[in-house]
């Protein structure tokens, strides 16, 4: 396993103090809740970014076997970085997203739409280190297939580790599903923790169905009159994307609904 920086080490000690009260839900597999993974360089920055994909996946065929998890125990409290491997296109840290490039780019181009493409790597393997990345649900739903656990009864199991994270991180950018923002009692959460200023970013998830999906292909026909951004580390990151979950050209798409909504979807913490 990589070196455990302070931060997330001091995220896994708050976690463990919460599950000794909460323990398991009973509908969840029993893995520990892990910490996310917390870039090495993110003291060096003048602006923290803080990226949700949104559950843990222990079904799909991104995960490990599972005797192979069971044999992390400590190790499970920093499962991102247990399997963090093939930091060149793209750098696995049992985030399917991650894996497959959509989400780090998404949000390497958010970054840069926000104007901080200066302040960020250009390459995937760097990149990682300046970010703080993880899912929002901690758990995964005990089944035999992936079922996303975005309905509340399951997601509120997460919301204490999700204030520790946002307590300890203190993210200036939390980009995360939009599904899950529009939770009224996360909303409320979040924007009661992220200091003033801060600024969410609610997006899509970056998949097929997604991105074939009738909201954003409308919003795109809506405001395709913009011309796009085209950042330097764009094109080289987008041809190195994965087929699984999503190819370039629709990335590029996603990419396009971003560069024209992204002022309509940011909201600033008063």
């Amino acid at each position: 396993m990589n070196a455990i920086n302070e931060i997330e080490s001091k995220i896994v000690s708050r976690y463990k103090e919460r599950f000794e009260k909460d323990g398991f839900p009973n509908w969840a597999f029993q893995y520990f809740p892990p910490a996310p993974h917390v870039g090495n360089d993110i003291p060096l920055k003048n602006v923290i970014c803080l990226a949700y994909g949104s559950a843990e996946n222990l079904t799909n065929s991104f995960c490990q076997p599972k005797a192979e998890l069971n044999r992390l125990n400590e190790a499970q409290w920093y499962r991102h970085r247990f399997f963090r491997k093939n930091d060149e296109y793209f750098p696995n840290l049992h985030i399917q997203p991650i894996e497959n490039g959509s989400l780090l780019i998404a949000v390497r181009y958010i970054l840069a739409l926000l104007g901080y493409d200066e302040e960020f790597s250009n390459t995937p393997k760097n990149f990682i280190e300046e970010i703080v990345v993880g899912n929002f649900s901690k758990y995964s739903i005990r089944a035999k297939k992936n079922i996303d656990p975005i309905k509340f009864q399951y997601l509120k199991e997460s919301l204490e580790y999700v204030s520790l994270d946002l307590e300890e991180i203190k993210p200036d950018i939390l980009i995360l599903p939009k599904t899950i923002f529009d939770f009224s009692a996360i909303r409320k959460l979040i924007l009661g923790l992220l200091k003033k200023g801060s600024r969410i970013v609610p997006i899509y998830q970056t998949n097929r169905r997604v991105i074939g999906g009738r909201a954003l292909n409308k919003q795109i026909d809506v405001d395709n009159s913009r011309k796009p951004y085209d950042f330097s580390f764009q094109q080289p990151w987008i041809n190195s994307i994965s087929n699984s979950g999503i190819n370039s050209n629709e990335m590029k798409k996603y990419l396009l609904w971003l560069n024209n909504r992204i002022e309509k979807i940011v909201v600033e913490v008063k």
